[in-house]
């Protein structure tokens, strides 16, 4: 008895050392990107989070609203680019490729053109 006793007692002191640091773990935040086509026009708002999920939307104002909505990436095995397989960046901007020109710079391509998208303030 006294050997599981001992056990048990290793066991919650474990969970009550790792509890805290899981909770301290942070959250990976999400870049966000304020994009124009090759003109400077009609922008809207991309933000890439880190499991894929990528969302659109317009800024308000804008003569042509952009797309709105959400959608999936998968950055490709070269890690400078992305393909677009899901979502208003291949279905309603027709942009399949999003290639990572820095940390702070993304170009959305595609059939319609490009689009310039730079990391937001």
């Amino acid at each position: 008895m006294p050997g599981l006793l001992h056990r048990l007692c290793l066991i919650a002191t474990a969970l009550a050392l790792v509890t805290p640091a899981l909770a301290q773990t942070p959250t990976p935040t999400p870049r966000g990107f304020t994009c124009t086509n090759i003109m400077g026009g009609n922008p809207f708002r991309l933000t890439v989070f880190e499991d894929g999920v990528y969302m659109v939307a317009p800024f308000s104002g804008t003569t042509r609203p952009a797309a709105m909505g959400e959608g999936r990436l998968e950055l490709a095995e070269n890690p400078i680019y992305y393909n677009v397989l899901s979502g208003p960046l291949l279905e309603e901007l027709k942009a399949d490729t999003v290639h990572i020109m820095s940390p702070t710079t993304l170009m959305p391509s595609g059939s319609d053109g490009l689009f310039n998208c730079s990391k937001a303030k």
